[in-house]
């Protein structure tokens, strides 16, 4: 009888286990789209003021930037680890539209966990308001 318990607890275990942790993949990268339903942002400024201000709003955002190329316009941060998450990866697209006008697209994926509790949509919308404010700031 204590033997099949010990089991069962075991059982239990491991699935509470694998429900928090899950898997590492960002989720929420598939086609470029963001949770929630957050659209990317069209600015009219001039490409490298927005690059440098972008890499700005993530420092703003208390975020650790992982890896820039101005080139292609790829910015990868994440977010620090807390009693609620092991953080997220963030990642910030910026293409030139024209002349005057650069898109800014930013995805969020949970690091290790299956459900993101709405974190990733959060974490967008931190950013853009971190960016807005740079950009409106600086004009």
């Amino acid at each position: 009888m204590v033997a099949q318990r010990e089991k069962i607890l075991i059982f239990i275990i491991f699935l509470c286990v694998g429900f928090l942790t899950g898997c590492a993949t960002m989720s929420t990268n598939r086609k470029g789209s963001s949770p929630g339903g957050i659209a990317p942002k069209v600015y009219s400024a001039d490409y490298d003021k927005v690059f440098m201000k972008a890499v700005d709003a993530v420092s703003q955002c208390s975020w650790q930037i992982t890896f820039t190329d101005k080139a292609t316009g790829v910015i990868s941060a994440r977010t620090p680890t807390n009693l609620w998450t092991w953080g997220d990866n963030v990642s910030i697209r910026i293409q030139k539209v024209d002349n005057d006008k650069v898109k800014v697209d930013v995805s969020s994926g949970t690091r290790n966990q299956v459900v993101d509790w709405g974190r990733n949509s959060r974490n967008i919308t931190k950013y853009f308001k971190s960016l807005d404010l740079l950009l409106s700031e600086s004009k």
